[in-house]
């Protein structure tokens, strides 16, 4: 069905999701979803496993809040999503597939060369698509303090928690547009490279 299609190219492509989010998740819900997600050029990406919980969590509660008025309180917090595939693009977008090594290095070696690592991404410029959906995202959530976390593909996939081993980041948020697009820049850049960091890579 259309709904699966979409489930599957946006959400997860797991059986045991969409079995789930096809009884709770309706086409519309999907209008203001498209609208907060920041993606590359030609992506192919969905939204990490944590994304799709919490969209899925969500919509759960807004259509069970109907009959049960505890749940009408329960609060989701203004999110916007980057697609899975934003880092390899950045990657690209800099010359950085040399990194991918990392994976294959003795693990001490990986620790040592670390710093370099989330150096060099948070020197590295993001295409000019991302940057211009950043910047729609920011005047979205105004001067209040942010939250950037990684959802990677591994993380929170049903029945295999891969939680807790990339970055996230807390940025004030204050400050001139620019400044406040640049803190948000840097902060993306520095959860990108926590995944080749020593944790994730173990």
């Amino acid at each position: 069905s259309f709904m699966v299609a979409l489930i599957r190219r946006v959400l997860s492509d797991q059986p045991g999701f969409i079995s789930i989010a096809k009884k709770f998740i309706k086409v519309d819900d999907f209008n203001d979803l498209l609208n907060s997600i920041i993606f590359p050029v030609g992506s192919h990406g969905k939204l990490g496993g944590k994304s799709s919980g919490l969209f899925l969590a969500e919509q759960i509660v807004k259509k069970l809040s109907k009959d049960n008025n505890l749940l009408k309180s329960i609060k989701t917090p203004k999110t916007w999503y980057i697609t899975s595939d934003s880092l390899l693009n950045f990657m690209r977008y800099n010359n950085l597939e040399d990194v991918i090594e990392q994976k294959y290095k003795d693990i001490g070696q990986v620790r040592q060369e670390y710093p370099y690592v989330v150096h060099v991404f948070k020197n590295s410029p993001f295409p000019p698509e991302i940057v211009k959906g950043l910047s729609l995202a920011i005047d979205n959530f105004g001067r209040v303090p942010l939250i950037v976390r990684s959802s990677s593909l591994l993380e929170d996939r049903l029945g295999a928690a891969f939680a807790g081993k990339y970055k996230s980041l807390f940025i004030a948020n204050q400050g001139s547009k620019e400044e406040r697009l640049v803190d948000l820049m840097d902060a993306i850049a520095e959860v990108y490279a926590s995944t080749f960091g020593p944790d994730p890579i173990e």
